[in-house]
């Protein structure tokens, strides 16, 4: 492993606790990013493409050093008739915290997340999670994407009035 060193089982709890607590991704997810940072490799590739191109869409806006910040739903949120409607049965990291998602742009009047790659996009928690988010804040929702997106999941935004932008 040259010029890497294995973390201490200490510095692992921290990463991992860190982790569970933003509620980011599954925990095998987590596990396999903690290992591939901790000793200095590099992310997967699909993920790092994705990231590279989140980026460049956002930039071809003059959209540049944006921070994405979680949002993470309250207990006012989860016993919400709306939560209940859009999301459905809330979910919780390891930690005993509702689940939180990252969107990758958001200002007064859109939440926009950009999925990039192959495959079939699903509906899934994070994107019922942001709905949920730009319903409750009256925003328009907004899914950029190069994927196929599954039938399910187009008409339940459209139940919303969501936008779906399809790129290259």
């Amino acid at each position: 492993m040259s010029g890497f060193r294995q973390l201490n089982v200490v510095e692992q709890r921290k990463i991992r606790s860190a982790r569970a607590d933003s509620g980011w991704g599954g925990y095998k997810a987590r596990e396999a990013e903690i290992q591939s940072v901790a000793i200095g490799k590099r992310p997967p590739v699909h993920l790092a493409e994705g990231k590279s191109g989140e980026l460049e869409i956002l930039a071809n806006r003059g959209i540049v050093d944006y921070k994405q910040q979680i949002f993470r739903p309250d207990s006012a949120d989860i016993n919400s008739d709306l939560f209940k409607e859009i999301v459905g049965k809330p979910k919780y990291t390891k930690t005993g915290m509702p689940r939180g998602t990252f969107r990758d742009f958001e200002d007064d009047f859109s939440v926009e997340e950009i999925k990039l790659g192959k495959g079939s996009l699903k509906n899934s928690y994070q994107l019922r999670l942001q709905v949920f988010k730009a319903q409750k804040e009256n925003k328009q929702y907004i899914l950029t994407t190069s994927r196929k997106v599954d039938d399910k999941l187009v008409d339940f935004l459209m139940k919303y009035n969501a936008q779906i932008n399809i790129v290259d």
